[in-house]
């Protein structure tokens, strides 16, 4: 692929967000699904690294690094589930600091809030 010279910037967001963790487990199986390629959960994929956010904040936009350490994309899966799986008093998977509707994306600052919307997403 020709980027026409720019470099990779290794930037993105870091947040709170509890849909975040799930879209890459969706996008994964939408990818095998429609083409098949159930190769791609063997390629090796290094975590990124970068500072944690700090108490109060929701979200960071920042440059990340590649860590030494490399898993499977199918291991990134699991991890993502197994991080997602941080239920509330209710039984409903807590909701962080963001939802898909933004106008409730505070709800989880407290640690308290839970999704319908994610539970529906993680079915």
């Amino acid at each position: 692929m020709n980027t026409g010279g720019t470099k990779k910037l290794g930037r993105g967001i870091r947040t709170r967000f509890s849909d975040d963790l799930l879209w890459l487990c969706y996008l994964v199986c939408e990818y095998i699904d429609y083409t098949g390629d159930y190769s791609i959960l063997d390629e090796e994929i290094p975590y990124l690294k970068g500072e944690l956010l700090a108490d109060g904040i929701d979200e960071k936009y920042d440059k990340y690094e590649a860590s030494e350490i490399k898993e499977s994309l199918y291991k990134h899966c699991i991890r993502a589930i197994e991080k997602s799986l941080n239920f509330g008093e209710n039984g409903l998977p807590k909701i962080g600091s963001g939802d898909w509707n933004d106008g409730m994306n505070t709800v989880g600052n407290h640690k308290k809030g839970e999704s319908i919307w994610l539970r529906i997403f993680s079915i």
